[in-house]
């Protein structure tokens, strides 16, 4: 039999071919074969769309079981599986929901590594998640939201409230007062009302305490399972001013206006009548920054400021004041720069917090007027 060259060595090549694929296909049995010679592993469905929920001293953990019946249970690691609990699952037909509390967690982030099993200890890929356990260090830093004014108006029979800026977790201010019926209320003002700069609460009884509690309502995550609570403060609600009896009260002054006797004097900014003048000494002349203060003889609780009165608009009022307090009369405290107007009656200047003071000292720093002289017909301190 004749063979053509080209045609023996197509054959003689397929062969080799043959021969080799046999020998890769023995090489990969016996890969598998080492896989395999303990049985074929299984692997059980595992904790699906796991969510860590944050809480106070403790986690909740949070996941689906999804079509898998023969799950049976969960063991869930966490501290470098130091720490485990190990979970019973009943599973139905359809997709169940498992919820786990871990408790008495100290305050920090934890890793959790939660494998499920059927009752043959088959396991599933582990499923990791992290989350964070809130304690009392968290929970003592919280703040009540800041209140700028607490004010009642006569006029409108409404409390208004002027709020400070609030912090994004606070989901909520809470109120207590006494209503108009007498019965005590409590309000909550969710965070997107409370996020707005004025409350108004038509039924305030102004006359029942003048005062009202109030706190506010943490969330430090959208899906923590506790909520955090400030402790309730007092804040007294201003009314329209109460000027105070100035019987007994002692003024002084920086200088005064001799050339009439006694007429001009500090004294008589406190005799109840705008027509008689305090002014600073003419002759010789003295100049701006001119100053007035007061004893009230007793420290007077929760002053709410000071009031100036003027018979009419004159150049000697003063345009621009710092208004000092002290209980003292040694150490002194300034309350702000306030403007005044040019114009005639009675103006209340508000402290930016109520103080227990018995002296308050009015600086004049700039006249209303071309004018190196001060003219001051009352004044006054008041609460609300």
């Amino acid at each position: 039999m004749k063979f053509h060259p080209y045609k023996l060595a197509a054959r003689c090549l397929g062969l080799a071919l043959l021969a080799w694929g046999l020998s890769a296909c023995s090489e990969m049995d016996d890969t598998y074969d080492q896989f395999l010679k303990d049985g074929e592993i299984i692997y059980v469905q595992g904790a699906d769309s796991l969510q860590v929920n944050p809480g106070y001293k403790r986690i909740q953990l949070s996941w689906l079981a999804l079509s898998d019946p023969t799950v049976t249970k969960a063991k869930i690691y966490w501290d470098n599986r130091r720490d485990s609990l190990e979970v019973p699952i009943t599973k139905t037909a359809g997709i169940d929901t498992i919820n786990v509390i871990i408790d008495n967690l100290q305050e920090r982030i934890y890793t959790f590594e939660i494998i499920t099993y059927d009752d043959k200890g088959n396991s599933s890929v582990a499923t990791i998640g992290n989350g964070e356990s809130f304690g009392d260090n968290y929970k003592n830093s919280r703040l009540p939201r800041l209140i700028m004014s607490a004010l009642y108006s006569e006029v409108t029979d409404t409390l208004e409230i002027i709020w400070g800026p609030v912090d994004p977790t606070a989901v909520l201010a809470e109120l207590e007062y006494v209503d108009k019926l007498g019965n005590r209320r409590t309000l909550s003002i969710p965070r997107e009302q409370a996020g707005a700069d004025t409350s108004w609460i038509t039924d305030y009884d102004h006359t029942a305490e003048g005062r009202f509690l109030y706190r506010s309502v943490y969330l430090p995550h959208p899906n923590s399972i506790d909520t955090f609570y400030t402790p309730f403060q007092e804040v007294k609600v201003l009314g329209p001013p109460s000027p105070y009896d100035r019987t007994g009260w002692v003024a002084d002054a920086s200088s005064f206006d001799g050339r009439s006797g006694d007429g001009r004097k500090p004294q008589v900014a406190l005799d109840g009548d705008v027509v008689s003048i305090w002014v600073n000494q003419i002759s010789p002349q003295t100049v701006y920054p001119h100053w007035i203060s007061v004893d009230m003889g007793e420290i007077k609780p929760e002053t709410a400021g000071i009031w100036l009165g003027f018979q009419n608009a004159r150049n000697e009022i003063p345009r621009l004041i710092d208004i000092y307090v002290s209980e003292d009369g040694v150490e002194w405290t300034i309350m702000g720069r306030y403007n005044v107007a040019n114009a005639g009656g009675t103006q209340y200047f508000d402290f930016p917090t109520l103080q227990d003071i018995r002296y308050f000292k009015v600086d004049c720093l700039e006249p209303s007027g071309g004018t190196n002289n001060v003219v001051i017909g009352e004044i006054g301190a008041f609460s609300r």
